[in-house]
């Protein structure tokens, strides 16, 4: 009991070495069977998502059962590798120290992914991380059961997660979209560039299909909570500008029809492991001490 206490009081100015020395997990009967799909889209700018560009997320933004944030806050520097280190971390980037597109000197030993967590707590569990951007399997999700580490485009992620779900594979997925990014950084970051609203399109039609496959796993019984967000928004050709409120705000959505969010939280990176966690019933003790992120599920 004293040593949970001391876990939630000391997350601000506690040494990572400390956190290390806390072991320990507890695992909740109820929730250690729910299923999580977690889809980042790079580069996705918040006033671009709209009932035209992206009409399913649109349309499931709009839902009594989804929590929707335009203004999510993403870590600066506004740029990939940060960023997917505290969504799949529950960490700041002063505390993961991913601060390039390189990983170099990180700190992702100490401050790992929800897969080292969730192997540790529950090996049974099925995890994987399929994604465009490499670099995310070859540092963060070393962890994940599966974890494609050769080069694939959107379409082939879209393949991979699709059978994986349909053949009940994956408990704890993450995917991730890459091509929006691209498209915005030869053709622009705007709704007014037809390139990046029809790549944004495509990716609409991909998520829509694995929403259609959740939904039909919801009718077996299970218990999934459907989770999009994206690492940082952009402006002209670029996301450099880190001052940039179409930089260093982007989108996130939360979707599961028994659960109330935080509604009136203003979101950021770090609060979607902390999220994962909850929903699954796995409390760990020294994520606890490391973690940045609060839980958006509503008691």
């Amino acid at each position: 009991f004293l040593l949970l206490v001391f876990n939630i009081s000391c997350n601000e100015d506690i040494k990572v070495s400390d956190c290390e020395n806390i072991s320990g997990f507890t695992i909740d009967k109820n929730k250690i069977n729910n299923k999580v799909l977690l889809i980042g889209i790079d580069g996705l700018r918040s006033d671009v998502l709209s009932k035209e560009n992206s009409p399913f997320l649109y349309n499931l933004s709009i839902s009594n059962f989804t929590y929707i944030n335009y203004n999510h806050i993403v870590e600066r520097p506004t740029i990939s590798g940060p960023n997917w280190s505290s969504i799949l971390t529950g960490t700041k980037v002063d505390k993961h120290n991913v601060f390039n597109n390189d990983f170099s000197d990180n700190s992702l030993i100490l401050y790992p992914s929800i897969f080292h967590y969730i192997e540790k707590a529950a090996p049974y569990l099925k995890t994987s991380s399929i994604v465009n951007w490499t670099p995310i399997n070859e540092h963060i999700t070393i962890d994940a059961d599966y974890r494609e580490i050769k080069e694939i485009n959107d379409l082939e992620v879209y393949n991979i997660a699709q059978e994986k779900i349909t053949s009940s594979l994956s408990d704890i997925m993450f995917i991730q979209f890459d091509e929006l990014d691209i498209a915005g950084h030869n053709f622009g970051f705007s709704k007014n560039s037809n390139e990046y609203c029809n790549t944004l399109k495509k990716i609409d039609n991909y998520i829509q299909n694995l929403y259609t496959l959740i939904e039909y796993k919801r009718k077996l019984g299970e218990n999934w909570i459907f989770i999009v967000v994206s690492d940082h928004g952009g402006d002209g050709n670029s996301h450099s500008e880190s001052e940039n409120p179409h930089i260093n705000r982007t989108v996130l959505i939360l979707e599961n029809p028994n659960l109330k969010f935080k509604t009136s939280y203003i979101s950021s990176q770090s609060d979607i492991s902390t999220t994962i966690f909850d929903f699954i019933g796995i409390e760990d003790n020294s994520f606890n001490c490391k973690k940045d992120g609060i839980s958006l599920i509503k008691k």
